[in-house]
């Protein structure tokens, strides 16, 4: 939630900002989340020395926080910094780099997660499993981090940095940094209502399903990241017939998805049956209350699947035209509302299927809106465009 404070919506902002000096964009951005890092380090110092004086002593039982106080400023820096520059290579059309910085971050984590394990068990004390995770993410962060500055240091340039340019960005990038805000909400959203509405063993299995698309989605984000910029730059360009060109893009997109997506499924289909056939021997691995609900999961990722049809029609955002931020945010609070007020009604209807089938719902709204954004500010523009070509 931090984080979302420090990028400030520069992750989705430099995509919008492109037609500038890149540079110029990263560095300050850079810059800012270093003032807002440092912001954050001041306040957890003093929380830090809140706790030695006994001033919050109602949270003296949560001990792991106190000791793990001060990276939380480190980690957030990093983790901004880190994804600022992975999507400023992906912009620049230099998904490689990003791809980098992501596998050195997992490989570091688990090294760093089975090392610190080891050590405490060759050792003979005992340590919070907890604490070894948090341990290993910060070392992953904090590694990741200093190699993605690594890559990106010919195109961080001290000298372009001023308080002018950083506020000029800030204030263009505000209307990402709110969607960021409520994205968090969005995200969170199914697990609190399944939390506060279902049983334990309800609520666990869907966080678990719900784990598993979590990293279904950061894999196909991979391709969007890669081809979303390659769109935008497109449409950043001079060309006469950038609008058209874009456009049979996204169809070619949209097509592919159209392939892939139910050969997964199908692959899907067998591969749970196969779980299902053998789950005695599975649940060594897999707990049996998971394998019983096993069908849920391919539900929820059928759905996702649906949803994932708006990520090719989503460039439209990154138009500089008038009413593109409102109708950006007008999505973000309609979603709000149908996660929270429809994930209520249909689980109470329909048990936990209800909270997919709301779900469904959202990607069917959400998906319609994209649709009318996609026309009146990418296809319309096409439309005048030949008109006007034809007039003259």
């Amino acid at each position: 939630m931090l984080g979302v404070f420090t990028i400030f919506g520069f992750t989705s902002g430099i995509m919008k900002l492109l037609h500038e000096d890149k540079k110029v964009i990263l560095s300050n951005s850079l810059f800012i989340i270093f003032i807002l890092s440092t912001a954050i380090l001041v306040i957890a110092i003093f929380l830090k020395t809140s706790f030695g004086n006994g001033l919050v002593s109602s949270f003296e039982k949560y001990h792991l926080i106190k000791n793990v106080l001060l990276f939380i400023p480190i980690t957030v820096f990093t983790s901004s910094m880190t994804s600022v520059i992975s999507t400023y290579f992906n912009a620049i059309e230099k998904p490689v780099k990003n791809t980098t910085i992501n596998i050195i971050g997992s490989l570091i984590f688990l090294f760093s997660l089975l090392t610190i394990k080891n050590t405490s068990f060759i050792n003979g004390f005992e340590v919070d499993i907890l604490f070894i995770i948090i341990i290993a993410r910060i070392v992953s962060m904090i590694f990741s981090g200093i190699f993605a500055l690594y890559l990106s240091k010919e195109y961080f340039i001290i000298s372009s940095i001023s308080f002018k340019k950083s506020i000029s960005i800030m204030k263009r990038t505000s209307v990402f940094l709110t969607k960021h805000i409520i994205g968090i909400f969005q995200t969170q959203a199914n697990l609190i209502v399944v939390g506060a509405y279902s049983d334990t063993i309800t609520f666990g299995v869907f966080a678990y399903y719900n784990t598993i698309i979590s990293q279904l989605t950061i894999l196909s984000g991979s391709f969007f990241k890669a081809y979303t910029p390659r769109i935008v730059n497109i449409l950043r360009s001079k060309k006469d017939d950038r609008y058209q060109v874009a456009n049979n893009l996204v169809k070619k997109a949209t097509s592919f998805s159209l392939i892939a997506f139910p050969v997964f499924l199908l692959s899907l289909y067998f591969l749970i049956e196969i779980v299902i056939s053998y789950q005695d021997q599975l649940s060594v691995f897999i707990h049996k209350d998971y394998i019983k609900e096993i069908k849920l999961l391919f539900f929820m990722l059928v759905v996702w699947m649906i949803g994932n049809f708006r990520s090719f029609i989503d460039i439209w955002q990154y138009e500089s035209q008038k009413y593109v931020n409102h109708f950006i945010l007008f999505i973000q609070i309609i979603a709000l509302l149908i996660l929270y007020f429809g994930a209520v009604f249909f689980l109470k209807k329909y048990d936990i299927n209800g909270i997919v089938i709301n779900q469904l719902l959202l990607y069917i709204v959400i998906t319609s809106i994209n649709l009318y954004c996609y026309y009146r500010f990418i296809l319309n523009i096409k439309k005048l465009k030949t008109a006007n070509d034809r007039r003259h």
